[in-house]
């Protein structure tokens, strides 16, 4: 009969998942270097979704639809790359995908 391992419940659990995605942080933190185009340019499309989502450059006035799309790519885009680094990989998917269906969605109802 195999043994049991004892999985950690309460606060116990919490520290548990704090050591566990320190780990994969340390781990995945090693590799970004051979990463840095792709987060050069990661970084690039997150700032540009920033400034149109806050009227950096210039607000065009009117309901701020496009603007409004924009800071939830930029929140959603923020939490993925943030996972991603955590090792939480579907996640980070789950998140782009959904920003994928707000953008269709939003297409859709102004075409409408």
């Amino acid at each position: 009969m195999k043994t049991r391992v004892t999985i950690p419940s309460g606060l116990d659990h919490l520290r548990m998942l704090a050591d566990l995605e320190a780990i994969t942080y340390r781990e995945s933190s090693e590799n970004l270097a051979e990463s840095v185009m792709d987060r050069r340019m990661i970084g690039t499309a997150m700032s540009a979704l920033y400034q149109a989502a806050t009227c950096y450059r210039k607000c065009h006035k009117g309901p701020h639809v496009l603007e409004a799309l924009c800071g939830r790519m930029y929140n959603l885009a923020v939490g993925a790359y943030v996972l991603a680094l955590r090792g939480l990989y579907d996640e980070a998917l789950n998140l782009s995908r959904s920003y994928c269906k707000t953008l269709l969605r939003t297409i859709m109802e102004q075409a409408i």
